[in-house]
């Protein structure tokens, strides 16, 4: 076992900070450590070591987006605009129902498609966007699952399709847009504010398919976070899971105890989240 890509500290510094110069507990460390960083980030509301993100906003009426994380080291894709990018449509007039949604967000972005036969039967098909990574091979996987028929409208990047709930294909033909409009931005590198040149609209075409009001959702793919983690945010990592090895074997309802001239006073939930405020708060929020 190894700590996550990204976790806050290493295996060696926290056994350096408690002393600890065998590889016997390795294993729990490193789940220490892991369990750590997830309360961190919970606690300051992001991911603090850098990585990439896919964001979908709502920019109607904004000319200023607040990303997610920051800091924000890189932009690489601020797309807007509606493309017609896939056409779907059902093959069996008897169905009950043969929806197509796209989701974006979660683990796994995939399009699903939902087919309900006339004797009730339902099927499931999902395509995740990663082993069809345009909406050329995601045409070919629609149009060759059992109901459903797709046309290509534009071939671009599946991650470029806009989030849509399940649409009925057997009400009326659906149509899959996509975000294939890049647009002019600048962004602060500290706060993640990220601001779109609106002036730039009134020269974006209209025609072939792609639809007016282009800023009602807006695609923002960059990297964001420390690739060098601050010494402080470090430090409560260590601490964290400090705390957390050592407690693994005690009672948890047992705060203190003495014995001769041993003595131990564990720290309380209070104490512990005074601890992180210190350590973190200006790490929290710079908004």
């Amino acid at each position: 076992m190894a700590v996550g890509p990204y976790a806050l500290t290493s295996l060696a510094n926290l056994k350096s900070w408690l002393g600890i110069t065998t590889t016997t507990d390795d294993a729990i460390l490193e789940a220490a450590i892991d369990r750590a960083t997830s309360r961190i980030e919970s606690y300051l509301e992001r991911n603090i070591r850098e990585r990439t993100y896919t964001e979908w906003r709502s920019g109607a009426g904004v000319d200023m987006i607040r990303l997610y994380h920051w800091p924000v080291s890189a932009v690489s894709n601020v797309f807007s605009g509606a493309y017609a990018s896939l056409v779907v449509t059902s093959t069996d007039a008897t169905d009950i129902r043969a929806s197509v949604q796209v989701n974006q967000e979660g683990p796994t972005p995939a399009v699903v498609l939902t087919r309900t036969t006339s004797a009730g039967v339902t099927t499931t098909t999902t395509l995740a966007l990663s082993t069809y990574p345009t909406t050329a091979s995601l045409a070919t996987a629609i149009g060759g699952t059992a109901g459903f028929q797709c046309s290509l409208g534009k071939n671009m990047r599946s991650a470029q399709l806009r989030p849509r709930a399940g649409a009925d294909c057997v009400l009326a033909t659906v149509t899959l847009y996509g975000a294939d409009i890049p647009s002019e931005y600048t962004y602060d590198y500290h706060t993640g504010r990220l601001a779109i040149d609106r002036s730039w609209f009134a020269y974006w075409p209209l025609d072939k398919g792609v639809m007016p009001s282009p800023m009602k959702a807006v695609l923002i793919e960059y990297t964001a976070g420390y690739a060098t983690v601050p010494e402080d945010v470090e430090q409560a990592c260590i601490e964290v899971a400090s705390m957390l090895y050592r407690d693994r074997r005690r009672d948890g309802n047992l705060t203190s105890e003495s014995l001769g001239d041993y003595s131990y006073t564990r720290a309380t939930a209070q104490e512990m989240s005074a601890r992180l405020d210190t350590l973190l708060a200006r790490w929290k929020d710079i908004a």
